[in-house]
């Protein structure tokens, strides 16, 4: 039991297991790279601000691992997605469309096929190309 599977029980159906452990995978795979940021930053100039993002953006994707450990599974695929949808939203506020993070809309629709079932990866796809449309 690796932190993969972490918060898949046997009496989850199989579709609901694959979304929980791709959920953790894309987890697990978004924090080493905060990590290696932070290292990179090292190399660099000695500002405070980038470890602090990066340290408050490992503590916002590690509560949805928290959160699947304790079975809560669609709230843990919610803040995966809309945390994220929040960030990079407030980003094109702040800087208008210059920053250029389009493909992060939609990296998060692609991601929230995986995570959610056909009718709630509609709504989230429209509420993510809302976003999109509004900044």
């Amino acid at each position: 039991m690796g932190l993969v599977s972490l918060g898949v029980t046997d009496g989850l159906s199989f579709s609901e297991k694959i979304r929980i452990e791709s959920n953790n995978l894309f987890l697990l795979i978004v924090i080493p790279v905060l990590l290696c940021y932070m290292l990179y930053n090292t190399m660099g100039p000695r500002a405070p601000l980038p470890y602090f993002l990066s340290v408050i953006w490992i503590l916002i994707f590690s509560v949805p691992l928290l959160l699947n450990r304790f079975g809560r599974f669609s709230a843990a695929s919610l803040f995966t997605i809309i945390a994220p949808l929040c960030a990079a939203t407030l980003i094109h506020l702040l800087y208008g469309r210059e920053v250029r993070i389009e493909s992060a809309y939609l990296l998060l629709a692609v991601v929230s096929i995986f995570f959610f079932r056909k009718k709630s990866a509609i709504v989230m796809c429209f509420i993510i190309a809302l976003a999109y449309t509004i900044t």
